[in-house]
């Protein structure tokens, strides 16, 4: 019943000869826009030290970084030139000038554990058509770094319009779940996946957390056993 594409609401407002949904959902954005500043949302990494982020935010990812990660990461047996000329070539257009985050933190440590096992995605990017070493890849990230996940205030005024857009639904189908008669067990529609262009600063940092128990879904669900519980950053 209850379904993003929001074609429930579509038909109950087709029914009442009113407005279609794509007609009202401008300006139910707007007023989302005027009623909140910002989204709870939790960004999942593996870095090494938090400094930076408690420095300089969470910030989009480059390929200036993507090599430096790299070669720290194999510790100098690939040389510099191998991996500036793989990152190069690295297909990112999902993951370059972009900041992920999600809303429901559990998803981070279940469905999505690999970002909080394995680090950045992007690492493994680099060695599509090298078999050997994208095994390697994600193996010395298991043993590199800190699971963190990061709680935020994400400003809305960082968030595209089409993001905004898909967050409105969201809490649309969440209030008339919240007032059917009809019981909806499945609460996956909460869970809310988005991404910003733009740095996310220290300012907008909650806090953060190390998840004992991870979900890996690269060895097929079983539990990873995070071995920091505190770090130097953690209050």
């Amino acid at each position: 019943m209850f379904d993003d594409t929001m074609e429930y609401l579509d038909d109950a407002l087709m029914s009442a000869g009113q407005e279609s949904v794509n007609e009202i959902l401008p300006r139910l954005q707007a007023a989302v826009s005027r009623g909140f500043s910002a989204i709870r949302a939790f960004h999942a990494c593996k870095p090494v030290s938090l400094a930076s982020y408690y420095e300089h935010g969470i910030v989009p990812l480059t390929r200036d970084w993507l090599a430096q990660e790299a070669f720290a990461l194999f510790e100098g047996t690939i040389p510099q030139e191998e991996i500036n000329q793989a990152v190069a070539r690295a297909d990112l257009s999902i993951r370059e000038g972009l900041v992920w985050f999600a809303t429901d933190p559990n998803e981070l440590t279940g469905l999505a554990g690999h970002y909080l096992i394995y680090g950045p995605e992007s690492i493994n990017c680099l060695w599509q058509d090298h078999e050997r070493r994208f095994r390697e890849s994600q193996e010395r990230q298991r043993w590199r770094g800190i699971p963190t996940l990061f709680e935020c205030a994400v400003p809305l005024s960082l968030i595209d319009s089409q993001w905004k857009r898909e967050f409105t639904k969201r809490l649309l189908t969440e209030y008339f779940k919240g007032h059917s008669l009809i019981p909806d067990p499945d609460s996956s529609s909460a869970e809310f996946g988005f991404c910003v262009r733009h740095d996310v600063g220290p300012e907008h940092i909650i806090g953060h957390a190390h998840p004992v128990f991870i979900s890996d879904p690269l060895r097929h669900g079983t539990q990873y056993h995070n071995p920091v519980s505190r770090c130097p950053w953690c209050d």
